[in-house]
C-alpha cells in the first residue's frame, strides 16, 4: 500500500473520504465534524469504528495540503496529531489486516512529517523532541501485535535513539537517557518478536556509557544484554541467512570485546577462555581468507585474527599452556600474510598494522625461545623484530613523538634479541649491532622526555655491558674506557636525586654501581692507575652500606656475601699497591664478617657458595700470613693456621687429600715450633 487511493479504494462502501482538491477549509471542517460524528456513535458495531482511522488519515492528508500551500506550522502540527491518532486507533482496530495496511502507511507518512517540523539533523543539540517521538514509538509498540509494524517501530526506535546518543557526530554525550529508554522498549512484546537489535543496541548504549563512567555494572549489563540478543537469534547451526549471519558475527564480536574488557578489570580466567571461544566462533563463521572475498571480510578476518592471537598470549602469561603461544604465532602469521596479500581499503594502515604484527611475532617467538631454546625461534624473532623496525624509517625523517617512542622500542627490543643470540652463537656481529641499537637509543634527542627517567638508565646500562662484553672479547681499552663514562655519568646522575634502594631507579642503581667498580678493576688490572682502584673501593663501600637491598634471584645473606668478597679483592688490590696497614686490616676484618654471614660448615650449601668460601679462607689464611711478616705477632701466626686447618677439612670432605693445604699448614707448623723453640731459648738465656 504505497497511496491513500489504495487504502480508500477498501475503506467501507458509503463513506465518502475522497480526498478534495479544492475548498480546503470547508472540506477541514467537515472532516472533523465526521470525527467527532463517528466518535459519538462510539455503541454502533464495530464496521463503524473501522471507519475512523481512514477518517483521520483523510483529515491529515487535508491539513498537509493546507500547509503545503500556506506554510502554517499549526496545519502541519495538527496534519501529525491527526495522523498519529490514526495510528493509535489502527494498531488496536478489530480489523487486523486492515489495521496493519493503514499503520503501516501512516506510521511512514507521520514520520516523514516528523522529520518535516524538526529536523533532527539541523538540532543536533536538542534531544527533547527526539524523545517525545521516542516516547510515542514505544506507547505504539506497547499495543501493538504486528510483527511488520514492529519491526518498523524497533527501526525508528534505534534511528532516534543514535541521534538521541549523536554518536554520528563524536559526540561523548552521557547515554544514560538512551538507556532507560531502552531498558522500557525491550520489555515491549512486540520489539521482542520484531529481533535482537534493541537489545543489541541496548549493550552498545551501556558500553558508551562504561567507556565514559567505568562503571562495571554497566560492563556486565552490556555484556548480560548481547547473551541475551545472541540467545533471540537462535544457535549458528540452524542455518540462518546471511543477513543473520553477519548479525551473529558481530554480537560474537562485541561478546567477547566485552568479556575481555571485563578481563583486563577483573582478571577472572572464566572471561579470558570464553572471550576466546567467541573469537573463534566468529572466524569459524566467517570461514578462511581465501580469493573472492570481499575487502570488508578480509579486514574482518584480520581484526579477528589479530585479537585472538592476543587473547591467546594473555592466556598464555597466565597458564603457560604452549599450545596456547603456539596459536597465538599461527594466528598471527595468518593476519600477517592476509595483510601482505591484500589492502582492505584505501583508508586501512596496512603499513601500521604490519609493523605492528611483526613486532609482536617477535614478541611471541622470543616467549617460546625463552621456553624451547630453540635458536630457530630466536632467529625468526631477531628477523620480525627487523622488519618493525624498517617499516618505521630512517629517523632522519622527523617522525611524531609516537612514532620516535616506537622507534626507541623496537630498536631496544631488536638490541636485546641480538645479544641473547651472541650470547647463544658467539657471533661478535650480533653483539656489533646490539651496541649499535642501544647507541642509536641514545643519541635521541629528548630522550628522557621520551621514554622517561627509568627506561633511559636503562639503556646506558645496556650499552655499557655491551661495551663491557666486546673489552672483553677484543680487549679494545676504548670500549671499556666509553663503558665506564657511561656508568659514571648514569651513576652520578642517579645519585642526585637520592632514590630509595628498594624503588627500581634505586636497584639500578646499586646494579650500576657494583658494574662500574668492577669495570674500574679490569681498568686498573690495565694501567695501574690508583684513582680506579679507590674509586672502585668506595662504590663498593657505598654498595655494602645499603640496608637490606636484594638482588633478583638472590638471598640477602648471598647478596651481602658477594658484595664482601668483591670489596676485599679490591682492598688487598690496594695493599699490593700501597702497602698500608690499614688495607690490610680491614680486608682480614671484612672475611671474618663474611663467615659470619655464610657459615662454610653449614649443611646443605651450594657447592658455588662452598668455592667461594674455600677462596675466602685462602685469602684470610694470605693476609694473615702477610701481617706476621709485617708484623711478626703470634696471634696472625695461630689463626692463619686455623684458616689453613679449616680449608684442610674442606678438602677431606670433597674426597680430596688436600695435597697443597697440607703443605701450607706443615709450613706454617714447622714455623711456629720454631718461633716457640726460639722464645724458650730466649727465656732460658734471660
Amino acid at each position: 500500500m504505497d497511496t491513500i487511493e489504495e487504502f480508500l479504494l477498501e475503506s467501507p462502501a458509503g463513506d465518502d473520504v475522497s480526498p478534495p482538491t479544492r475548498g480546503l477549509d470547508a472540506l477541514i471542517d467537515k472532516a472533523k465534524e465526521e470525527i467527532r460524528a463517528t466518535d459519538l456513535r462510539a455503541q454502533d458495531p464495530p464496521p463503524v469504528i473501522t471507519t475512523l482511522p481512514y477518517k483521520w488519515i483523510t483529515l491529515a492528508l487535508l491539513l498537509r495540503k493546507r500547509y503545503d500551500k500556506g506554510m502554517k506550522k499549526e496545519d502541519l502540527d495538527e496534519s501529525i496529531e491527526s495522523m498519529e491518532k490514526a495510528i493509535g486507533l489502527a494498531i488496536i482496530d478489530y480489523n487486523p489486516r486492515l489495521s496493519e495496511k493503514v499503520c503501516v502507511w501512516s506510521l511512514k507518512q507521520v514520520l516523514e512529517y516528523w522529520e518535516k517540523r524538526n529536523p533532527l539533523r539541523e538540532q543536533v543539540k536538542s534531544t527533547e523532541e527526539i524523545e517525545i517521538r521516542v516516547c510515542k514509538v514505544v506507547a505504539w509498540a506497547d499495543s501493538c501485535t504486528s510483527a511488520e509494524i514492529g519491526g518498523l517501530l524497533a527501526h525508528e526506535l534505534m534511528e532516534l535513539i543514535s541521534r538521541l546518543t549523536n554518536r554520528d557526530n563524536g559526540d561523548k554525550r552521557d547515554p544514560s537517557a538512551a538507556i532507560e529508554h531502552l531498558r522500557k522498549a525491550v520489555a515491549v512484546a512486540c520489539f521482542r518478536k520484531s529481533g535482537a537489535g534493541l537489545n543489541e543496541k541496548l549493550s552498545d548504549e551501556l558500553m558508551a556509557r562504561y567507556d565514559l563512567k567505568k562503571d562495571a555494572n554497566d560492563l556486565d549489563e552490556a555484556i548480560n544484554w548481547t547473551r541475551e540478543a545472541l540467545e533471540m537469534l537462535g544457535p549458528a547451526s540452524q542455518g540462518h541467512s546471511a543477513g543473520t549471519k553477519k548479525l551473529l558475527i558481530d554480537l560474537w564480536r562485541k561478546l567477547s570485546d566485552r568479556l575481555m574488557a571485563r578481563y583486563d578489570l577483573k582478571k577472572d580466567a572464566n572471561d579470558l577462555d570464553e572471550a576466546i571461544n567467541w573469537t573463534k566462533e566468529a572466524l569459524e563463521m566467517l570461514g578462511p581468507a581465501s580469493q573472492g572475498r570481499s575487502a570488508g571480510t578480509k579486514k574482518l578476518l584480520i581484526d579477528l585474527w589479530r585479537k585472538l592471537s592476543d587473547r591467546l598470549m594473555a592466556r598464555y602469561d597466565v597458564k603457560k599452556d604452549a599450545n596456547d603461544l603456539n596459536e597465538a604465532i599461527k594466528w598471527t602469521r595468518e593476519a600477517f600474510e592476509a595483510l601482505h596479500s591484500h589492502n582492505p581499503d584505501p583508508s586501512f594502515e596496512a603499513g601500521e598494522m604490519q609493523a605492528a604484527m611483526s613486532e609482536k611475532l617477535g614478541h611471541y617467538l622470543m616467549a617460546r625461545y625463552d621456553v624451547k631454546k630453540d635458536a630457530n625461534d630466536l632467529d625468526e624473532a631477531i628477523n620480525w623484530t627487523r622488519e618493525a623496525l624498517e617499516m618505521l624509517g630512517p629517523a632522519s625523517q622527523g617522525h611524531s613523538a609516537r612514532t620516535k617512542k616506537l622507534l626507541i622500542d623496537r630498536c631496544s627490543k631488536l638490541g636485546d634479541r641480538l645479544r641473547a643470540r651472541y650470547d647463544l652463537k658467539k657471533d661478535a656481529n650480533d653483539l656489533n649491532e646490539a651496541i649499535g641499537m642501544t647507541s642509536r637509543i641514545i643519541a635521541t634527542k629528548d630522550l628522557s622526555a621520551t621514554i622517561g627517567q627509568f627506561n633511559t638508565y636503562c639503556q646506558f646500562w645496556a650499552i655499557s655491558a655491551r661495551l663491557g662484553e666486546r673489552f672483553r672479547l677484543e680487549k679494545n681499552s676504548e670500549d671499556l674506557n666509553e663503558a665506564i663514562r657511561f656508568l659514571e655519568k648514569t651513576v652520578a646522575e642517579m645519585s642526585r636525586d637520592c632514590p630509595d634502594p628498594s624503588s627500581r631507579i634505586g636497584k639500578l642503581q646499586i646494579a650500576m654501581s657494583e658494574k662500574l667498580s668492577y669495570y674500574l678493576m679490569l681498568r686498573y688490572e690495565l694501567i695501574k692507575d690508583p684513582k680506579d682502584v679507590n674509586e672502585a673501593i668506595r662504590l663498593r663501600k657505598a654498595i655494602m652500606d645499603v640496608p637490606d637491598v636484594v638482588a633478583p634471584g638472590q638471598s640477602d645473606k648471598t647478596r651481602k656475601a658477594d658484595q664482601m668478597v668483591r670489596l676485599t679483592n679490591s682492598l688487598i688490590t690496594r695493599y699490593d699497591l700501597k702497602k698500608d696497614s690499614n688495607d690490610l686490616d680491614e680486608a682480614i676484618k671484612l672475611i671474618n664478617a663474611f663467615f659470619e654471614v655464610l657459615d662454610s660448615t653449614s649443611q646443605g650449601q651450594s657447592a658455588e657458595a662452598t668455592k667461594v668460601c674455600k677462596f675466602m679462607w685462602v685469602r684470610l689464611s694470605n693476609c694473615l700470613q702477610e701481617r706476621y711478616e709485617v708484623n711478626q705477632r703470634t696471634e696472625d701466626l695461630d689463626k692463619a693456621i686455623k684458616a689453613e686447618e679449616q680449608l684442610l677439612v674442606l678438602a677431606v670432605c670433597d674426597g680430596i687429600d688436600g695435597p697443597a693445604e697440607s703443605s701450607i699448614l706443615n709450613s706454617l707448623l714447622q714455623k711456629r715450633d720454631e718461633l716457640r723453640n726460639r722464645e724458650a731459648s730466649n727465656s732460658k738465656t734471660g
